[in-house]
């Protein structure tokens, strides 16, 4: 994925219906009976528009066992969700989140980015980058920058059916949370800022309006204490007026839980064991040799047989640069014809939710010679 201001390559559910997420389960519900123990070492290697394989990183900390949380949902069988990931490329004068979200093959936005855990401004809240999609200046002592008029086309995109969700990290995350107390502090301050929270109405992004879940895309490399922030908003958004999920977007290559790494390479690459922790995996089939390209559908296969042991009910969706310029993809960009290919394969899979692609502006200009889009092709492909 590709950001604007910074000028720097990054990245970036199947849900019951359009209009309807599937129900994801607490993650101390008994009844999931399946306790891990989640690393806090982990992180989203997931930098979807960045060149080269996946790099180690260290590890710090340990989660507490917790029970998986699952999601309720269909095996697929056609009818597959389409994400595409918005607010790091172009501007409102090119592409609104309004007309993005009357695209008919859209189903679910992230819109990135939380990009500060905690400013070194005022009390400290969390900070975010819309690129060319913000305001001039932040709210007053914060590094919280609000976007013109997401407040009103939010809702109309949720009342379209669209799911929005609000994606923390990218490649202009700043520094790492530090301790369990911090990200619990993190969450809640998200939850005030963008879900269902009571407390901070004044700095709150998209206004009165709420999103339908928060996706994890930690880039840099400082993952200690991420599935902590995960347990504490599932804790803050149960018993709230509608269903929310938590969503990660891992690159390609897998952690061997066992080894400690990824096609050799030593160190924690893709959330380690805290991948069985989320609701849907958009997992980018991109920038890694190892498992794009022709490696897509074994790699999926490998992913889904894994997710399927721990978490049944989760949910796993293959990502695609959306064009094939450097603002999407350093490599692995799969053609309409490559897309079609191996979705074909991977809906074979009964834990398959749909594809995802960086980003919304590069889909929509990529065209097939019949004026379809690189979401149309998408959806076309899961017809």
């Amino acid at each position: 994925m590709f950001s604007i201001l910074s000028t720097a390559l990054f990245v970036a559910s199947i849900f019951g219906s359009a209009n309807a997420l599937p129900t994801p389960q607490s993650p101390i519900d008994s009844t999931v009976g399946i306790p891990l123990e989640i690393p806090s070492g982990v992180f989203f290697s997931g930098v979807p528009g960045a060149t080269g394989t996946a790099t180690p990183s260290g590890s710090t900390g340990t989660s507490p066992m917790v029970p998986v949380p699952t999601s309720t949902g269909t095996p697929s069988t056609g009818g597959g969700k389409v994400v595409t990931y918005f607010g790091q490329r172009g501007n409102a004068d090119e592409l609104s989140l309004s007309d993005l979200c009357k695209d008919p093959s859209v189903d679910i936005v992230a819109l990135g980015f939380v990009n500060m855990w905690a400013s070194t401004k005022g009390d400290k809240l969390p900070g975010t980058n819309f690129a060319g999609f913000q305001g001039a200046e932040p709210f007053p002592n914060t590094d919280i920058y609000q976007p013109a008029g997401w407040d009103t086309q939010i809702p109309e995109c949720q009342a379209a059916g669209k799911k929005i969700l609000i994606s923390i990290g990218g490649a202009v995350m700043h520094d790492g949370l530090e301790s369990v107390e911090m990200a619990t502090k993190f969450a809640e301050n998200i939850w005030n800022m963008f879900g269902e929270g009571q407390d901070l109405k004044e700095f709150r992004p998209f206004g009165a309006a709420v999103v339908d879940g928060f996706d994890f895309d930690i880039e840099n490399k400082k993952p200690a204490y991420v599935p902590e922030a995960m347990d504490a908003l599932r804790k803050l958004y149960q018993g709230a007026s509608k269903e929310f999920v938590i969503t990660a977007a891992p690159q390609c290559p897998r952690m061997d839980p066992v080894e400690g790494t990824i096609d050799g390479i030593t160190g924690d690459q893709s959330l380690q064991k805290a991948v069985y922790h989320v609701d849907y995996l958009f997992i980018q089939f991109y920038n890694n040799e190892v498992c794009h390209l022709d490696n897509t559908v074994g790699s999926f296969g490998e992913w889904s047989a894994d997710i399927k042991s721990q978490n049944p009910n989760a949910k796993i969706f293959a990502g695609f640069p959306g064009d094939s310029t450097e603002q999407s993809a350093g490599s692995g960009y799969a053609s309409p014809d490559q897309v079609r290919q191996y979705t074909a394969e991977m809906m074979k899979s009964d834990n398959f939710g749909g594809l995802m692609s960086w980003e919304a502006v590069g889909s929509l200009a990529n065209k097939e010679a019949n004026g379809d889009n690189f979401l149309a092709t998408m959806k076309k492909a899961m017809a």
